[in-house]
């Protein structure tokens, strides 16, 4: 049972007006990349919300916990809205911490928060939007995998992030290399080679908006 608390009332920066749209709440263990990435999906009818990472906290059980607090910050979450943890593998790369790791993603299974996890980092989740990189053995590191994100696009930066360097077309082709290489991995909540389950969060927002049938506008 979810111990999110949902209520019908405004959310707090629209306080003068109603919800008209279904609301995506998205909190990441990463300050940058992440955040300017969702929020650059602009949809009418649904509507993406992802919760500022200030306190350089990016342990998974501090990321479930912003959004368990989502309520108390005056925040409403109403049915039909959705909440997701997009985690990094390598943000646990330290034995001691990935027994925790482990424990916030099930405690957030549990509650109803869906997780996408990316490995070893989400600029992973990035590069296949340019480059069809499968994943190689032995992984490789997030700094190489940025150095090849860079090489794809010259002028990325981790903390300003353009959206016109991933449309959307080529956003529909990291999901589908993402879930080629999804089939292949033996357990989801601890993926043993490089992957980015962050298609899944990516194909919900889309899904949503398309099921009110309502027309959408999606601008990057």
């Amino acid at each position: 049972m979810s111990l999110v608390k949902k209520k019908r009332r405004p959310l707090e920066r629209d306080k003068d007006e109603l919800r008209d749209a279904k609301y995506i709440f998205i909190a990441c263990d990463d300050t940058y990349a992440p955040k300017q990435y969702f929020e650059s999906f602009k949809f009418s009818n649904v509507r993406v919300y992802v919760v500022n990472t200030t306190d350089g906290t990016s342990h998974a059980k501090h990321v479930l916990e912003r959004l368990l607090h989502l309520p108390d910050n005056g925040i409403a979450i109403e049915e039909g809205d959705e909440l997701w943890m997009v985690l990094d593998v390598d943000h646990c790369l330290k034995i001691s911490q990935k027994g925790s790791f482990t424990k916030a993603i099930n405690e957030a299974v549990r509650r109803g928060i869906h997780v996408a996890i990316s490995n070893p980092c989400f600029e992973y989740w990035l590069l296949l939007h340019c480059s069809d990189e499968g994943s190689q053995s032995p992984p490789r590191t997030p700094r190489v995998i940025l150095e090849l994100l860079k090489r794809n696009l010259p002028s990325y930066k981790k903390n300003c992030i353009n959206s016109k360097d991933f449309p959307f077309s080529s956003v529909r082709l990291a999901c589908d290399r993402a879930k080629a290489i999804q089939s292949q991995i033996r357990d989801e909540r601890n993926p043993e080679r490089e992957c980015s389950q962050v298609y899944l969060l990516v194909e919900s927002i889309i899904n949503k908006c398309l099921k009110t049938q309502i027309p959408y506008e999606f601008v990057r």
